[in-house]
């Protein structure tokens, strides 16, 4: 019982920032709208930089 709960920390933890980036690409469709497509993909542009940024400073 207790891993379970660690277990589901850790996964959130690590899989969480994907969601939005699952979003971001699922609405990202140049064919339909291409003007939105292209704000989509600088959002998931910007977000990725920022998660990828935050993981690469922590200092423990």
């Amino acid at each position: 019982m207790p891993w379970s709960l660690i277990g589901s920390w850790v996964g959130m933890f690590v899989f969480f920032p994907s969601a939005p980036l699952l979003l971001l690409a699922a609405f990202a469709d140049p064919r339909r709208r291409p003007r939105t497509a292209r704000c989509l993909a600088a959002a998931g542009l910007l977000l990725t930089a920022a998660i990828s940024l935050s993981w690469w400073n922590r200092k423990y």
